[in-house]
């Protein structure tokens, strides 16, 4: 439920018109509160809240005196369920804009912090051996010792990650609009809450990309989770809540060992049928090619590919067959009239 909803359903209970149902609701929701205001108020964050909650207590408390006199819930329930409100409205806020989101903190604790204000990448290696290069402009937050059943930090900026492999504990890196999960893998995000374009790349291995979810605000609308595999590219907009998957700038051999002895994987052919061609690099970068034209299969390739990039490969392919090739989100696609 989000925070219009719960506006609604506030304004539903205070002119008596909640079912039951909702009634139950807004009292599991002010229940849970309890946690949540605790960690507020012993947050660097929490000096405002205090003072808000200070004011608003004191009307609580003076409508306890009144609910003891008239031996009634209700009052109590509904001055205590707006001050909740306004407190849950103040931890929204600062969810939204502090660096280190309250939510994180009561997940991981109180965690260090490095910042980048230089103009060059710094590297960082974390207890865990996972190795990041924080582009300059952004900020991490990380626990000195991994503990518990996950390895959590959170990514403000632009930072590169080469994931130590745990697979008991898996490696979250937090962001502005989502969570990016692994075991072991190597990948680039960058996310800011002011910019449109926020982005995930994966070099090695395998992450899950799922939109974070807020304690108090998460919406009932179900995401998907996306799954990206060697480069891909997860595209966030934040400004439009739009995002699409596309295949990464430069294409990389989709393991360490293909590139370091990319000779050993010739890309030499001699009357090769274009359905193999094709099947080889989609083998050694992991990206779909298809084909507009069934016909096309039926055509063979004479030609070295050996030490070009994966577009140059494919231009140099469609050159010889009179073809031409589009990028259509993670997928090329090869169009044709064939042989």
């Amino acid at each position: 439920m989000d925070t219009e909803q719960y506006k609604k359903l506030l304004e539903k209970y205070l002119n008596g018109q909640c079912s039951p149902e909702e009634e139950k609701l807004l009292q599991n929701w002010y229940d849970g509160l309890d946690v949540l205001n605790a960690q507020q108020q012993a947050s660097p964050e929490g000096t405002e809240l205090k003072r808000i909650g200070t004011n608003i207590w004191e009307v609580v408390a003076d409508a306890t005196l009144q609910r003891k006199k008239k031996r009634s819930f209700a009052p109590f329930f509904k001055v205590a369920v707006a001050a909740s409100l306004v407190l849950g409205f103040s931890w929204f806020y600062y969810e939204k804009t502090s660096i280190i989101p309250l939510s994180y903190r009561i997940s991981v604790g109180q965690p260090e912090s490095l910042e980048n204000n230089s103009l060059e990448i710094k590297k960082l290696l974390l207890s865990d051996g996972t190795k990041i290069q924080l582009y300059p402009g952004a900020s991490l937050s990380f626990p000195k010792i991994f503990e518990g059943s996950k390895r959590e930090v959170f990514l403000k900026g632009k930072a590169f990650f080469e994931v130590a492999k745990n697979k008991k504990k898996p490696f979250i890196v937090h962001n502005y609009h989502h969570d990016i999960q692994v075991v072991g893998t190597s990948f680039m995000v960058q996310s800011t809450p002011d910019i449109a374009a926020n982005f995930v790349e994966v070099r090695t291995g395998k992450v899950k990309v799922s939109p974070r979810k807020n304690t108090l605000f998460s919406s009932e609308k179900q995401q998907n989770t996306v799954v990206l595999t060697p480069n891909k590219r997860f595209v966030y907009n934040a400004q439009l809540s739009d995002f699409k998957e596309a295949i990464v700038s430069s294409p990389r051999p989709m393991n360490a060992d293909m590139e370091s002895h990319a000779a050993q994987y010739s890309f030499s052919f001699m009357d090769t049928p274009i359905q193999d061609v094709v099947d080889a690099l989609e083998g050694m970068y992991g990206i779909q090619i298809t084909f507009t034209n069934s016909k096309m299969k039926d055509c063979t390739f004479t030609g070295n590919l050996n030490d070009e990039d994966l577009f140059k490969k494919l231009k140099l392919l469609c050159a010889t067959l009179g073809a031409k090739y589009s990028i259509h989100d993670s997928t090329i696609i090869i169009e044709g009239e064939g042989c």
